[in-house]
């Protein structure tokens, strides 16, 4: 997604070829922060320029958002509307300081297109006017480096601070001679608690090795622990591959017995599988998103303060939707038909087709829908009790009056 023209002029990108190389001008930079002769509070002032300039350049090299809008708007929603909120940042990649970064520089109010230059918005979120600051000014607590050593959720641990490197399991008592370690989950959901608390964000980089050893089972994906009678805080952790139970790259546990949450008790609920490209064409995705969480969090809380067991107040609920379905699917907007019915697929598809470059575009791309409609799962049609009759009423053959 290409960045705003403001945003392109701030950063001297010209078209849509992202920025020129500037070899020599890097050259310089480094050359200069390597200078042994010159004075410390220099020497680090230079390295923090180039720093600065290798994560420009990193970020917005290519002219296009690393963090996508919808996201930025999400934050500006809740602080407007003056809701209690804390951002953990979780990835399996390496891109974990580079994320950091970026959103530093959203809430200082430095950010390309945010920062009050060019026609663009000024925002801030620095603590400022006894506001929430939501920058990142702590490399001691506020990284984190996660380590699934089992299945079981006791067999975690977590490294805080920014300068430790991932190092094998085997190892990572070793990590205790420079970093803070974790090794016990109540001790670390108590230290994201209290950081959340303290310093409102924080990220931290999720064991992958594990995932990938343990052959992508979701016992050793990113794990997110839950206090169920928790009815202060509500956990959200949204992710574009919160697939099938089996995959799903969230394990949900409850924090107080380890065990794991089902997939259909915390979809929609504490995980959302995030739609990459409704969340880049639709501003205030993760804003509905987030109330359908809350709404159906809140109705969780009212069936545990009810004393309703979750088996029974299931049995009455569906008793009391008289709704198919088939009618639901109907019902939806448009936007959300088609990302039920089509859009998964066709997605697949076009970035087959783009990576393929078929002869005949259109036909490849009808046959790889025909052939991959079964990936659809579409609910069967059936007809409500109210629709059945009207049905069978309007297939009587009508009477003549003599």
């Amino acid at each position: 997604m290409a960045l705003p023209k403001g945003a392109k002029d701030e950063l001297g990108i010209v078209g849509d070829n992202g920025m020129e190389p500037d070899a020599e001008a890097a050259r310089e930079t480094e050359a200069e922060a390597g200078n042994s002769d010159e004075d410390e509070d220099v020497k680090r002032e230079k390295e923090l320029k180039a720093y600065e300039k290798r994560m420009t350049r990193e970020l917005y090299g290519e002219g296009r958002y690393h963090l996508i809008p919808s996201f930025f708007r999400t934050l500006m929603y809740l602080k407007k509307n003056k809701q209690e909120f804390a951002v953990v940042f979780r990835t399996f990649g390496p891109d974990r300081n580079a994320v950091a970064y970026e959103f530093d520089k959203f809430a200082k109010g430095e950010h390309p297109c945010f920062n009050g230059r060019n026609g663009l918005p000024l925002v801030k979120m620095d603590g400022a006017k006894a506001t929430k600051d939501f920058r990142f000014k702590n490399d001691d607590t506020q990284y984190a480096t996660m380590y699934r050593l089992g299945n079981d959720m006791a067999e975690t641990a977590m490294v805080v601070g920014k300068d430790h490197t991932r190092c094998a399991n085997e190892d990572i008592n070793h990590a205790r001679e420079e970093f803070t370690l974790l090794n016990s989950p109540h001790e670390i959901y108590s230290e994201i608690l209290e950081t959340l608390k303290k310093d409102s964000v924080m990220a931290i980089q999720d064991d992958f090795p594990s995932w990938k050893e343990s052959g992508y089972e979701n016992e050793r994906a990113k794990l997110m622990m839950i206090d169920q009678a928790d009815y202060n805080t509500q956990h959200i952790f949204f992710d574009d591959n919160a697939d099938s139970p089996e995959s799903c790259i969230v394990d949900v546990r409850d924090v107080v017995t380890g065990e794991q949450l089902p997939y259909k008790k915390f979809m929609d609920m504490y995980v959302v599988k995030v739609h990459p490209h409704r969340a880049i064409l639709e501003s205030d995705y993760f804003v509905k998103c987030i109330e359908q969480c809350e709404l159906r969090r809140d109705e969780e809380i009212r069936r545990m303060e009810a004393g309703i067991a979750e088996e029974e107040y299931e049995i009455v609920r569906k008793n009391k939707d008289t709704e198919t379905e088939w009618e639901k699917l109907q019902k939806l907007p448009d936007a959300d038909y088609l990302m039920k019915t089509v859009l998964p697929v066709l997605y697949m598809g076009m970035r087959v087709v783009d990576l393929e470059r078929p002869n005949a575009p259109l036909e490849y791309l009808a046959m790889y829908l025909l052939k991959n409609q079964d990936k659809i799962s579409l609910p069967p049609k059936v007809l409500s009790k109210q629709e059945e009759t009207e049905e069978h009423e309007g297939s009587k053959p009508s009477e003549e009056v003599a």
